[in-house]
């Protein structure tokens, strides 16, 4: 998981919550981030996009919340 982002050589990864989804803890150099992995048939795309939309639109705004980040390839959200 840690390749598809541009976390750096000296990143980590730790498993943090199970749930609905699962949440993991990556460390960096440059700070701490949490991924949330949502499993496949869950939800929808469209709820998906409009959670993230929700969440950029938040944090424009001036709110504190998490942001998405996008991966190497600059993709938010990917649906396997």
């Amino acid at each position: 998981m840690l390749s598809s982002f541009s976390f750096g050589e000296d990143s980590g990864c730790l498993y943090y919550e199970m749930s609905s989804s699962d949440l993991y803890r990556i460390y960096t150099s440059r700070g701490n981030y949490f991924v949330r992995l949502t499993h496949a048939g869950t939800r929808s795309q469209a709820n998906t996009d409009a959670e993230t939309d929700f969440l950029i639109f938040c944090n424009f705004n001036g709110a504190l919340v998490s942001t998405p980040i996008c991966n190497i390839e600059g993709v938010i959200v990917q649906q396997n």
